[in-house]
């Protein structure tokens, strides 16, 4: 099967800057060791959208995420676009947040299938704009992709915010592209009570 990388370097989810620089990274580090991986492998480089990072932020329970509908919606359809023309994307990034693009690309590739996925991460990411302590939408993709609320609503986002996250939700088919028992966690260490209580809920393991 062909291989296609696709560079999604959109930092937009995350509270610090750096996570952009992903696959430049990778770069050197094939230059370094004498890898001609970059030399052969074809590439698709998205819009990272990271210039929303210095614009005015209308969403304080989700920082900037008007630029992150546009940039995940670009990633859903591209991983889309290569799975059904039997391309295997390897997507880099970039912070947690794009695996709601790279998810909702492969569910709609996939179609009435089911999905598995191996989240490798210390953290949970089972934040919504109703319980992050932060606002970054990196803490954020799993629940999203799964279509979880939680009852513990300790923020009170405006509409504005919750009008996005729902066109968010909405990217790639309408629903959820995960079911909880089609996800298991490795390297889960760190997590708020709020998270805590969803995987419990739900019996993730």
């Amino acid at each position: 099967m062909e291989v296609r990388l696709i560079e999604a370097s959109s930092e937009i989810g995350a509270g610090s800057r750096g996570a952009s620089m992903g696959m430049a990274g990778l770069r050197v580090a094939a230059w370094k060791l004498g890898s001609e991986l970059f030399g052969h492998a074809e590439e698709s480089i998205l819009r990272n959208e990271n210039d929303v990072l210095y614009e005015d932020d209308r969403s304080p329970n989700a920082h900037h995420i008007d630029g992150l509908i546009r940039f995940e919606s670009d990633l859903a359809y591209e991983v889309y676009r290569f799975v059904r023309n039997g391309i295997f994307p390897i997507v880099v990034g970039g912070d947690h947040s794009i695996a709601i693009g790279s998810v909702s690309g492969s569910k709609m590739a996939a179609g009435n299938e089911r999905l598995g996925v191996v989240w490798i991460d210390a953290h949970a990411d089972l934040h919504t704009p109703l319980t992050t302590p932060s606002g970054n939408v990196h803490g954020m993709p799993l629940a999203l992709l799964m279509d979880l609320e939680n009852p513990e609503r300790k923020n009170d986002p405006v509409i504005y915010t919750m009008d996005q996250w729902d066109r968010l939700k909405k990217i790639g088919d309408d629903g959820a592209k995960l079911l909880p028992k089609d996800l298991v966690f490795i390297g889960l260490r760190d997590y708020e009570a709020e998270e805590r209580l969803l995987i419990e809920q739900h019996g993730i393991r």
